[in-house]
């Protein structure tokens, strides 16, 4: 029976037992995983093996055209991981990162709950990359071209300025045809060995000119880490919260204290340079495992991202169901002007009824 949990304040109660039966005990995959290829359902491909797999086709890393080609090969495969209840239009996103991993990206909706709940392909990429510790992407290559939801969202990380977006085909092209394959068209000829497909590529500022960003909110043209570069907020989860965890549960199981560890972890490195206001949200499942992501913030305040998003988008990349979350815990800060608390618990009754969710809060401190 699913319960909600808040320590400190300890006559705040949200109540227990607060159900809602999902219609589709999936979760949102409304068709079977395909056969990927090269991906093999994976959510990250580590440097070496992109080396291996580009060595095989004859790609140099540094031919861009080619590397790009290979990226968009990706792309429809990638599709087949989204999850998608609602609309029925699965995206996919494939990114190389400066590391020189492959990252996946795909859309994610939530049955029951908001359109606005849910996460697009590019943003899951970037939480993916967060993930991981990636530092910055050098190409994105998505199906089509990214919404304005996602260009204002990519504006806030590291490489925003010169990382290349591949997306899109013109028609068919002999590869000898002398249609020069400049920054504004990627061929993927050698991949298919003669017949070419000329892919549009281009800078974030081509696709989001005159652009409000980071540069824009920074207080007396002060400077603050993006998205994707290392963070350090100075919090703790309060002593206070853990005793009246600790006292409701009868004390704190080896389980149940590494979620709280991941919750406080992704609070302190979490992305808010706008509002300061830091969370971290932990899943643990039934199977023993803990996914967890922190809050992502944007200048546009909209295109922002719960804890929880951040924290489903890693348990979505170990293809994690619903039925499997045991519980969700939320850190924040008391009294912030930005809370986490309702939405996240909102969308935990939406996605996983069953799961119990709890909210410890956070302390400031000195070091």
């Amino acid at each position: 029976m699913g319960s909600s949990l808040d320590f400190e304040p300890p006559d705040v109660s949200d109540g227990e037992g607060e159900h809602l039966k999902p219609h589709l005990k999936s979760g949102g995959s409304t068709k079977p995983l395909a056969d990927t290829g090269v991906l093999r359902q994976r959510f990250m491909i580590p440097p070496t093996e992109v080396e291996e797999l580009l060595a095989a086709r004859h790609i140099a890393k540094h031919d861009s055209h080619a590397v790009h080609a290979f990226l968009m090969s990706l792309v429809q495969p990638a599709a087949c991981l989204a999850r998608a209840p609602i609309s029925s239009f699965h995206v996919g996103a494939v990114g190389l990162g400066v590391s020189g991993a492959i990252y996946v990206g795909v859309n994610i909706e939530f049955p029951h709950g908001h359109l606005n709940d849910s996460i697009h392909a590019e943003q899951f990429l970037l939480l993916n990359c967060l993930n991981h510790g990636e530092r910055g992407l050098q190409v994105l290559a998505v199906s089509a071209a990214p919404c304005g939801h996602c260009r204002q969202f990519m504006v806030e990380t590291t490489t925003a300025d010169h990382a290349r977006i591949v997306f899109g085909a013109e028609e068919d092209q002999p590869c000898c045809s002398g249609k020069d394959a400049s920054s504004e068209g990627v061929s993927n000829s050698s991949l298919n060995g003669g017949a070419s497909k000329v892919y549009n590529s281009y800078n974030l500022n081509d696709l989001l000119p005159l652009k409000f960003g980071p540069m824009d909110l920074m207080s007396d043209g002060k400077a603050f880490p993006l998205l994707l570069a290392q963070q350090h907020h100075k919090v703790s989860v309060s002593p206070r919260s853990l005793a009246g965890l600790a006292a409701k549960r009868g004390g704190i199981s080896e389980f149940l204290d590494r979620g709280i560890k991941e919750a406080e972890r992704w609070a302190q490195q979490c992305y808010a340079p706008y509002t300061e206001c830091v969370s971290g949200v932990a899943i643990l499942t039934s199977e023993g495992k803990v996914y967890s992501g922190g809050y992502v913030e944007s200048a546009a305040f909209n295109p922002s991202l719960t804890p929880f998003h951040a924290a489903w988008a890693a348990a979505v990349s170990d293809h994690v169901l619903p039925e499997q979350v045991q519980e969700v815990i939320l850190t924040e800060l008391h009294s912030s002007l930005v809370s986490q608390r309702h939405g996240v618990k909102s969308l935990t009754k939406k996605l996983a009824p069953q799961a119990s969710f709890t909210l410890l809060y956070l302390q400031q401190n000195s070091v």
